[in-house]
């Protein structure tokens, strides 16, 4: 993960397989280049974003609506023992932090994402949302809260139309770890 690899989880003849992945084409999105519908910008205001809170309900909302094909248990146990490796000031000597975003409207929980949190970039892994638009307003509250919050962009993962249409742009796997590398924790320390 802090290789910028994407983890991902499958079985196989019942054993659970970790697979690491690097796409190679990268959905990224550079902040000055978010995209706000007119009639999504008038919405942002109903709804409240939360960083990292309701993080296990959170993965188990995106397991229930996406299934276990890549988001297996093992996987799901070992996200959350890298996550529990921190202290509640948010430090430990771990390269890279499992985090979520929680879009929370009239007081109930309408939309959420979790991903890994490494160095000044943010990785999406999985989201969810439960009613109209909420998943639209997720990501780009998510956005601002990125980007205000000094990360240097957001990936997306691999490239997809809703990914694009918030301006997200697709980038070479070279590119992806050029901008990549220099941001991580573990590769920093290690120049």
């Amino acid at each position: 993960m802090a290789a910028g690899f994407l983890v991902m989880s499958f079985v196989q003849n019942g054993q659970y397989l970790l697979l690491p992945k690097h796409h190679l084409i990268r959905s990224c999105l550079f902040f000055p280049e978010l995209h706000i519908k007119k009639n999504i910008r008038q919405r942002l205001q109903d709804y409240e974003l939360y960083f990292d809170r309701d993080f296990d309900l959170i993965l188990e909302k995106c397991v229930t609506i996406h299934g276990e094909d890549w988001l297996t248990p093992p996987l799901i146990r070992a996200i959350k023992e890298i996550r529990s490796g921190f202290n509640s000031s948010g430090t430990k000597d771990l390269p890279v932090k499992p985090v979520s975003f929680a879009l929370y409207r009239e007081g109930r929980l309408v939309a959420g994402e979790f991903g890994i949190a490494a160095g000044k970039v943010y990785t999406s892994y999985s989201g969810y949302y439960e009613e109209d638009n909420a998943g639209t307003v997720q990501m780009i509250l998510t956005a601002q809260y990125l980007e205000k919050n000094g990360y240097d962009f957001w990936d997306l993962g691999m490239p997809l139309d809703y990914k694009l249409t918030l301006g997200a742009r697709e980038i070479s796997r070279k590119e992806f770890l050029q901008l990549f590398l220099p941001n991580s924790v573990l590769l920093a320390d290690m120049l």
